[in-house]
C-alpha cells in the first residue's frame, strides 16, 4: 500500500485532476523504435521467488486492496523468465496518461519470504512501475516499460483477469 500511497500522491501533485469516467488515453510502447529499447538482465538478482498479485477490488472500511488469490500466482522458473523478457526501458514519450492506478503487482520475494522488489502495471493506461532494485531505476530521459502484447499472454495463461478495474 506504501507504493501506490506514493505513487497517487506524485500523481496528484503532477495532475491536478483525472478524470476517470473519461476514457483513457493509451500510450502504446508495444513497438518503440530498437535503438530507443534497453533491456534489462536480472532486474532483482537476490529473489528468489516471484508471485502476481491481482487488485480486483479494495476494502471500503480500511481501504487495503483485495487480490483475486491472497497469497498471489507463483511463476515458476520459465514465467520468470518470459515476465522479465517483457521488461525494458525505453525513451521518454512526448506523452503520457495521467492516470496510473495498476491492479497487477510482480512481487519479488526472497528465501526468507521477505518482499524485495516489485513491479506494478496498469493494463488499463499501459504503465509501468518498480521499486526495491536499482536495475529497475530508468535514466532521466527514459520509462520503464513492459512489452503488453506479451505480458498480457502471460497473465492470462496463469488464470488471472488482465482488464481489472478499467474505466
Amino acid at each position: 500500500m506504501g507504493m501506490r500511497s506514493g505513487l497517487f500522491m506524485f500523481l496528484l501533485f503532477m495532475v491536478t485532476a483525472c478524470d476517470q469516467s473519461a476514457q483513457v488515453q493509451k500510450v502504446e510502447h508495444s513497438s518503440p523504435n530498437v535503438s530507443e529499447v534497453r533491456k534489462i538482465e536480472d532486474p532483482v538478482p537476490n529473489a528468489s521467488e516471484v508471485r502476481l498479485f491481482v487488485e480486483v477490488d479494495y476494502d471500503k472500511n480500511s481501504g487495503e486492496p483485495i487480490f483475486n488469490k491472497k497469497n498471489g500466482v507463483v511463476l515458476s522458473a520459465t514465467d520468470r523468465v518470459r515476465f522479465e523478457d517483457t521488461l525494458r526501458f525505453v525513451a521518454t514519450p512526448e506523452a503520457m496518461a495521467a492516470c496510473f492506478i495498476p491492479h497487477h503487482f510482480f512481487r519479488y520475494f526472497d528465501n526468507e519470504g521477505k518482499q524485495v522488489g516489485e513491479v506494478a502495471v496498469c493494463f488499463c493506461c499501459a504503465g509501468t512501475a518498480s521499486s526495491g532494485s536499482d536495475k529497475l531505476k530508468p535514466r532521466p530521459d527514459e520509462i520503464l516499460d513492459a512489452d503488453l502484447k506479451a505480458l498480457k499472454n502471460l497473465v492470462l495463461r496463469l488464470g488471472e483477469p488482465t482488464q481489472v478495474l478499467c474505466q
